[in-house]
């Protein structure tokens, strides 16, 4: 299986994402062909934020 789909199996659930920079916590919106889109919260706002699959080290439910 590859990484997209298995990513869309986590769609609408609370995500933690590894990347090589980074550790993001958010709900996860999108899996397109190259990124991730990743729906968090920050000082009450809400923010999609766009992660490129190829930083990704690890994608795991909370």
């Amino acid at each position: 299986m590859n990484f997209r789909r298995q990513a869309r199996r986590f769609i609408d659930r609370q995500v933690e994402v590894d990347t090589v920079n980074e550790t993001y916590v958010g709900r996860l919106a999108k899996v397109e062909h190259d990124v991730i889109l990743l729906c968090i919260c920050h000082k009450g706002q809400n923010h999609l934020i766009i992660i490129r699959i190829d930083q990704i080290v690890a994608l795991s439910a909370v």
